[in-house]
């Protein structure tokens, strides 16, 4: 696909968000839900991609399928059980849950903890219960009135593996015999089983009227959601906190979506509404909690990895040509940034040393000025070129896919683009604060969606 032109670049992945809503339609009478296979996520590897392939028409190496099958079942069982206590929460007239993840660095005090996500403290909700769900192992107590943190207890590593082998045989033999029954055994989640039960009670006890939550159209996201639709009455409202992926085929609304989405662009709206088949009454657009005005100092002049990679070989040649392309002094001194979740990958800290010395071997093609300053870039998947983009940046992005991975004009209106290598380009955007409108500390705007 690299050898597509731009023009026929856009029609492809517009061609792509077209296919996979008749593919998830097609297959509606699966777990769609929990199922790992119809989470249609461009930017990670997993069985979810290997189907976007087979959408895409690119190929698909079935050994590849097999190695995504095991990890799944392994992560699958690896949660042996969740315990969430709400004993810590006082009032009874509680109306609102908002699920968010738990970072140790948000812990203000002891008593005050900040969410990144949706940019408040605990303590500022009224009526709210705020369950944290751990990104660790490490068990945590909540010392807050309104907060619950799930604590989880995982098998050990090789017990799991024994486990999770012998069901991987099991699963491989129904696959090869009844794909239906196949897709029940991928969305037997032991993570979603206890979340769905946890939040189940809470709802039924608490009375609880609305559910937010950070949506990432995960399967554990989901399969609760589709749970709570069709068991209560309770609203379930998505809060985008991050920009759209390039090919948004993850967010095209299917069983599970949420009754309203909180988005922070009117470009995004319009994506979700015009290809991924939400309605405008199902779309709040508002200032972003998470982007603010802030100075550009700290994203300038900075090579930025993606959460997930595939092929590191096809992105070190890129970049080498990309380097060597570029004319002398054209190009400032770059320093590289890792994916925030990605700090103790073995796999990305080694990229980033091999594109060190990439970068070593050509410092004479390298000097900063006042001209190149804004420069940075961008590699694979990642929402830090469209917040970059929008602070008035240049960017230079250096795809693995480029089908999955562009943003293209055809799609995204207040960008403009330029092909500079087969799969590398060259962004500027126009009409800024179109994708993502940056926040302005207006917490009672914020505060207003939980109500």
């Amino acid at each position: 696909m690299s050898n597509l032109n731009l023009n026929n670049l856009g029609k492809k992945q517009i061609e792509i968000l077209k296919n996979s809503k008749i593919f998830l339609k097609k297959n509606q009478s699966y777990s769609i839900s929990g199922d790992p296979r119809f989470f249609l996520a461009s930017w990670s590897e997993g069985l979810g991609k290997e189907s976007l392939k087979k959408i895409s028409k690119e190929k698909s190496s079935f050994l590849k399928i097999l190695y995504e099958m095991f990890k799944c079942i392994f992560a699958n069982n690896y949660i042996k059980r969740m315990d969430l206590s709400l004993d810590n929460l006082k009032k009874k007239n509680y109306e609102n849950i908002i699920i968010s993840y738990l970072d140790e660095k948000n812990f203000k005090s002891k008593h005050v903890y900040y969410d990144k996500y949706f940019n408040f403290n605990a303590n500022e909700l009224r009526k709210t219960i705020l369950i944290l769900i751990p990104t660790n192992k490490k068990k945590h107590t909540s010392l807050f009135h309104n907060t619950a943190i799930i604590n989880l207890t995982f098998r050990n590593f090789f017990l799991n593996f024994l486990i999770s082998f012998f069901k991987f045989i099991n699963v491989l033999g129904i696959y090869l015999i009844n794909k239906k029954k196949y897709s029940l055994n991928l969305a037997k989640s032991n993570f979603n089983h206890f979340l769905i039960k946890e939040i189940k009670k809470t709802v039924e006890e608490k009375k609880i009227k609305k559910l937010i939550f950070p949506y990432e159209a995960q399967p554990h996201q989901h399969e609760l959601t589709n749970f709570l639709k069709k068991n209560t009455k309770i609203k379930i409202n998505g809060y985008m906190h991050t920009v759209l992926p390039p090919l948004p085929t993850d967010y095209i609304k299917r069983e599970g979506s949420p009754h309203q989405l909180i988005v922070n662009g009117k470009i995004q709206k319009n994506i979700l509404c015009k290809y991924l088949g939400w309605k405008k009454s199902e779309i709040k657009s508002i200032s972003s909690p998470r982007y603010k005005n802030e100075s550009k100092k700290k994203f300038q002049n900075k090579i930025f990895l993606p959460i997930d990679f595939d092929n590191k070989s096809h992105i070190l040649r890129e970049i080498e040509d990309f380097i060597k392309s570029a004319e002398k002094n054209f190009l400032p001194k770059f320093s590289i940034r890792n994916h925030p979740a990605k700090s103790n990958s073995k796999k990305h800290n080694k990229l980033i040393e091999e594109i060190n010395k990439i970068l070593n071997i050509n410092k004479f093609k390298f000097r900063s000025s006042k001209k190149n300053r804004n420069y940075s870039v961008f590699i694979g998947s990642t929402a830090s070129i469209i917040e970059c983009l929008e602070r008035g940046l240049i960017g230079f992005h250096i795809c693995e896919r480029p089908l999955f991975e562009c943003y293209h004009p055809e799609l995204w209106k207040s960008v403009k683009i330029k092909k500079i290598l087969n799969n590398s380009f060259k962004y500027v955007v126009k009409n800024r604060q179109k994708i993502i409108k940056f926040g302005k500390n207006n917490r009672k705007e914020y505060l207003n969606c939980l109500k």
